[in-house]
């Protein structure tokens, strides 16, 4: 195995290797990642992990791998073997590392940017079964699943708990009672909560038209972390939430990959979008509660029966895909 050429070892860079690691990067001009990196405040970032290859006391290689923290996903920003030192392993060995570590931060995607890749780092990233994926004309990825059996396990063991009315309001206020009520089990799930929720998601929603808003607001008043996931976010006013909730918005949609990163770290995602075997109408939301290793769970407010509401990783891929689809994260720190 190639991996198994070097006799190089790892260990985990510090402030004093500082002045190692930038001249590394300076004999490789750029052809590693990101260039001109600042790797003394790297190397004390806490969502940083740079990890240096050393033969003899010699610097031949490096990885830095960005996780911030809560995140599905962790970026290799930097990646770079020394010219004299190439082809015996040692970048396998580094991406190894820095995948081990994202992994268990509780990452389910690590990431790098196209445009940061060269010829012979493409080859390593295919051998390691990296993937190129296009979500926009500016953005090109390459990116890896972090998924193993162990963690979908874990993912599979949020519990909805289940609500058995729903008011004329629609599903909104129902998913995400299920949603805040899956997170913290003393959440009160009752008629008379789903009637106020409600009635505060319509009041919003006829204030300024921002149904998305109306919606984060309601979970936000009670003290949950939401974020809204959509082509156009709505503008976030100051001072929106009361309680300790925090409101965030962005214009990507979560992958289903990013979608198990955020089951694995108790965060409750609401989808709208288009299933084509389940019939819902354009303005239901569905509660992704698990995955189980090949298809999503999930729970449809409109359904007592929730036998057999499971989505597979494809149908996910697509719903998500379309223009209209939405999502909401539903978490608490």
């Amino acid at each position: 195995m190639p991996h198994l050429q070097t006799f190089s070892r790892l260990h985990v860079a510090g402030p004093n290797d500082a002045t190692t690691l930038r001249e590394l990067e300076t004999s490789l001009r750029g052809e590693a990642g990101a260039s001109n990196r600042d790797w003394p405040l790297g190397a004390a970032n806490r969502d940083s992990h740079i990890v240096l290859a050393m033969e003899c006391q010699i610097a031949v290689g490096a990885a830095e791998v960005i996780h911030p923290a809560r995140s599905p996903i962790a970026t290799l920003v930097w990646l770079g073997v020394a010219h004299s030192a190439r082809r015996r392993g040692i970048g396998r060995l580094l991406i190894e590392s820095g995948i081990e570590h994202a992994r268990g931060e509780g990452a389910a995607v690590l990431r790098l940017r196209a445009m940061a890749v060269s010829g012979p780092a493409l080859n390593l990233l295919v051998a390691s079964e990296f993937v190129e994926r296009t979500y926009d004309e500016t953005h090109v990825v390459f990116e890896k699943s972090l998924w193993d059996e162990r963690a979908a396990r874990h993912a599979r063991t949020i519990q909805p708990h289940l609500y058995g009315s729903i008011s004329t309001h629609g599903s909104s206020a129902a998913a995400l009672m299920v949603a805040m009520a899956t997170i913290d089990s003393r959440f009160m799930m009752t008629p008379q909560v789903e009637r106020v929720i409600a009635a505060e998601i319509h009041q919003y929603t006829d204030a300024d038209g921002q149904k998305l808003l109306a919606i984060a607001s309601a979970a936000a008043h009670r003290s949950f972390n939401v974020a809204i996931h959509c082509a156009l976010p709505p503008v976030l006013p100051p001072h929106r939430a009361i309680g300790e909730g925090t409101i965030s918005a962005s214009p990507t949609i979560p992958t289903p990959e990013e979608l198990f990163g955020l089951l694995s770290q108790r965060q409750v995602p609401l989808v709208q979008a288009h299933f084509d075997r389940l019939r819902l109408s354009e303005n239901d939301w569905l509660v992704v509660i698990g995955f189980d290793g090949l298809r999503f769970h999930v729970f449809d407010p409109w359904r007592p029966d929730q036998g057999n509401q499971a989505v597979t990783i494809g149908e996910m891929r697509r719903s998500l895909a379309e223009k209209r689809a939405v999502c909401l994260t539903i978490g608490r720190s």
